[in-house]
């Protein structure tokens, strides 16, 4: 199940900042990507998704950075444009400790059903 998305404020403010619209920021990031030798194609319905929630992969989320901040004059960090994983629960210490072997067990097992900790466990396994 997919968790919910929530609009992503932080990038709505960006772009008025900027003064640019979401066909403006597509062509900027497909414009950096190209000379970075990626092909993105981009346009207005993808930077309103981001709008709406959705977060672009890696190395796009960078991009989407890099061509704020050159627009805006100053430094735009991933998490100043509202691209970055929601935070992650870590798995109850007290889950793991002790008690029931069984439980425990179950309750390790039970974190990747966890839509907020499947992030954490996907990252963690390919570390």
């Amino acid at each position: 199940m997919t968790p919910p998305r929530h609009p992503n404020r932080m990038l709505a403010a960006l772009l008025a900042e900027a003064d640019w619209s979401a066909t403006d920021l597509a062509r900027a990031v497909n414009a950096l990507g190209a000379a970075q030798g990626l092909r993105l194609r981009y346009d207005r319905a993808s930077v309103a998704r981001w709008l709406d929630g959705a977060r672009p992969c890696p190395p796009v989320t960078h991009l989407i950075g890099q061509v704020l901040g050159q627009r805006l004059g100053r430094r735009v960090t991933l998490q100043g444009t509202g691209l970055t994983e929601p935070s992650v629960a870590p798995v109850p210490r007290a889950a793991l400790r002790g008690g029931d072997p069984v439980r425990r067990l179950a309750a390790l097992c039970h974190t990747d059903a966890d839509p907020a900790r499947r992030g954490a466990l996907a990252t963690a396994a390919l570390a």
